[in-house]
């Protein structure tokens, strides 16, 4: 039978004695060889947006919301195994009025450091709207395979918001 011993390297977990044989007693008298133990705070900080950005990324952050929910009512529109989906035409028209408010929202969040991005978002917004408008004008009756690559083509040109989105992270200092 192995003994066990007791809490050796103060971490409240037994091990075996073997493992440890004799703890080395440290010059400093600290088991740590002498430096200062960290502070919860310095290991648990998180990186925060300077103040100038808090209230665009704030803009930011609601666009998304309104780009993410559009983006969610075209895709309840896929018919599923055990459901058939909502209508189609119903599922695009909420996709649009989505864009159309996120649209509206967009100056909320420009800022100089983040100007090419609000544009490349900008236009990934009017290219989706104008392909909605296409596609609900255009097209026919759409097998299933068929109809998951248009929606995923309608989807694309938002694509920028992501980048935007690693953007203000890049931006976060301590």
């Amino acid at each position: 039978m192995r003994r066990v011993a007791r809490y050796p390297d103060s971490d409240g977990v037994g091990h075996p004695a073997a493992f440890y044989g004799r703890p080395a007693k440290p010059v400093s008298g600290r088991r740590n060889g002498g430096a200062r133990p960290l502070s919860w705070g310095a290991v648990f900080r998180r990186k925060r947006l300077p103040a100038d950005l808090e209230a665009p990324y704030e803009g930011f952050q609601e666009v998304l919301r309104r780009v993410e929910e559009a983006k969610e009512a075209l895709v309840r529109a896929v018919p599923m195994a055990r459901n058939p989906g909502r209508p189609l035409a119903d599922g695009l028209a909420e996709y649009e009025a989505g864009l159309e408010d996120a649209r509206e929202l967009m100056t909320r969040w420009r800022a100089p450091v983040v100007e090419r991005h609000w544009e490349a978002c900008r236009e990934g917004l009017e290219r989706a709207l104008e392909v909605a408008e296409r596609f609900r004008l255009d097209t026919p009756d759409l097998a299933f395979d068929m109809l998951m690559f248009a929606l995923q083509d309608l989807m694309a040109p938002l694509d920028a918001f992501e980048q935007a989105e690693q953007a203000f992270r890049r931006l976060r200092t301590r």
